[in-house]
C-alpha cells in the first residue's frame, strides 16, 4: 500500500511534536475547509488529505505504525505517495517543466504525434476543470505561453487538435483568446508558404527568365 508523507501534507518536519501537529492541522483545516472554499472539489480533496494526516499523526498507535512504514520507505530509497492539489500554480509548473523538456529535444528527430498526445493528456478534463474552478488569469497566460513554445516545433497538422484546449483555458479572457487565434493564423500562413514556396519561386524564376529573354532579344 502506498505510504504518504503526512508530515509534508501538514507542512511539518519529521521531528515535529504533537503541539505542532495540532497547530498546523488547525491552520490548514481553516484554510481548506469546505465552508471556506465554496465547494471547490480539488480543495475539498486536499482537506481530506489534511484530515487523514492528522488522524494518523495524532493517534499514538497509528503514528507508531506509520513511522515504521515511513522508515522502511526511506531505507529502501523509495518515494512517498503524495496527493497534490491541482492549483493553477501547480498546473503552470507542470507545463513549465514540459517546456524545459521540449527545449532539450532534437526537433529534427522528434515524434510529433507523441508530443501532441502528451500535451493533450497534460491538459485533460481534470486540469481544465481545476483551472475553471480557480480562475487565475496570470497562470492561464503562462500556461498558454508554455503550450505555444511546446507546439512551435510541431508540424501544422498536429497543432489543430490542441486549439480547443487552449481556448477552454482562455475561456474568460478575450485578449488571450485573440492571441491564440492570431498564433494559429500565423502558423497557417507559415504552413501555406512552406507548401507553396517551391511553386512560387519556380514561377518567379520562369517569369524573370522570360523577361530577360524579351529584353535581350535583338
Amino acid at each position: 500500500m502506498p505510504v504518504k508523507d503526512y508530515y509534508k501534507i501538514l507542512e511539518l518536519t519529521p521531528n515535529a511534536g504533537q503541539e505542532e501537529v495540532k497547530k498546523n492541522f488547525r491552520r490548514l483545516a481553516i484554510r481548506f475547509h469546505p465552508d471556506k472554499t465554496g465547494g471547490n472539489k480539488h480543495k475539498d480533496a486536499w482537506y481530506r488529505e489534511i484530515q487523514e494526516a492528522y488522524n494518523i499523526l495524532s493517534d499514538p498507535a497509528k503514528k507508531a505504525e506509520y513511522l515504521q512504514e515511513r522508515w522502511l520507505i526511506k531505507s529502501q530509497g523509495l518515494p512517498f505517495y503524495e496527493t497534490i492539489p491541482l492549483t493553477p500554480d501547480f498546473i503552470e509548473q507542470r507545463f513549465r517543466s514540459k517546456r524545459q523538456e521540449v527545449s532539450h529535444m532534437d526537433h529534427f528527430r522528434m515524434d510529433d504525434k507523441r508530443l501532441q498526445r502528451d500535451l493533450l493528456l497534460m491538459a485533460n478534463d481534470e486540469i481544465l476543470d481545476a483551472l475553471a474552478e480557480n480562475p487565475d488569469p496570470l497562470a492561464n497566460i503562462s500556461i498558454i505561453d508554455h503550450l505555444f513554445y511546446c507546439m512551435e516545433p510541431l508540424e501544422y497538422q498536429y497543432i489543430g487538435p490542441i486549439k480547443p484546449t487552449l481556448l477552454k483555458i482562455a475561456k474568460l479572457q478575450p485578449d488571450l483568446q485573440k492571441r491564440i487565434h492570431n498564433w494559429y493564423q500565423k502558423r497557417k500562413r507559415q504552413y501555406w508558404w512552406e507548401r507553396k514556396q517551391g511553386w512560387i519561386i519556380g514561377a518567379i524564376t520562369i517569369l524573370l527568365c522570360i523577361i530577360i529573354a524579351l529584353l535581350t532579344r535583338p
